[in-house]
């Protein structure tokens, strides 16, 4: 729910103007998602041949390695300062991801429709750091680049990822958990 997917920020609800209501919302935001499975050999189907993924389990598979890689990278760096904060590890962060990493089917060529691609959709349209990713890259399109940003004075250097997920999990999460 605060992980800034670059996939799912790149879905746009508003393509074609503002959506009447938030059922043509996920129309537009599925037709757009389909559209990218399809580009990669992916095909949305009412059945599959294997278990059907959990949701951050398939995020991981649809992403490509190395966008992953950069992606993980940060997700770990920013989670294990959140994480800290809760009393727990860095290294109890990377084993959670190495957990869901090794549900990650060698080759995807399908996904379900109703219990893979329809979880997608409403996280593309509710998860907060996802919205709000996709706000900030209308406005500034390094929001996601792994590009070093240097910082002023007494600033250490980050990249617009991290500034991104940072916000989501430090800024976000902790103002919707107390309102």
């Amino acid at each position: 729910m605060f992980f800034s997917s670059s996939l799912l920020m790149s879905l746009n609800p508003l393509i074609s103007g503002i959506p009447a209501n938030l059922e043509e919302a996920r129309e537009r935001i599925g037709s757009q998602l389909i559209s990218k499975l399809d580009e990669r050999g992916i095909s949305a189907r009412r059945t599959v041949k294997r278990p059907c993924l959990p949701t951050h389990v398939l995020l991981i598979a649809l992403t490509p390695k190395d966008e992953w890689a950069r992606a993980k990278a940060t997700w770990i760096k920013v989670s294990a300062a959140f994480a800290n904060r809760a009393k727990v590890s860095e290294d109890m962060v990377e084993r959670a991801i190495a957990s869901w990493e090794k549900l990650v089917p060698d080759v995807l060529t399908e996904v379900h429709k109703s219990k893979e691609l329809q979880p997608l959709v409403e996280l593309a349209l509710s998860s907060p750091a996802v919205v709000f990713g996709r706000a900030l890259l209308r406005h500034w399109p390094e929001a996601m680049s792994d590009n070093q940003i240097r910082g002023g004075k007494g600033v250490a250097s980050t990249s617009g990822r991290q500034l991104t997920q940072e916000f989501a999990l430090f800024g976000l999460r902790r103002y919707l958990d107390t309102h």
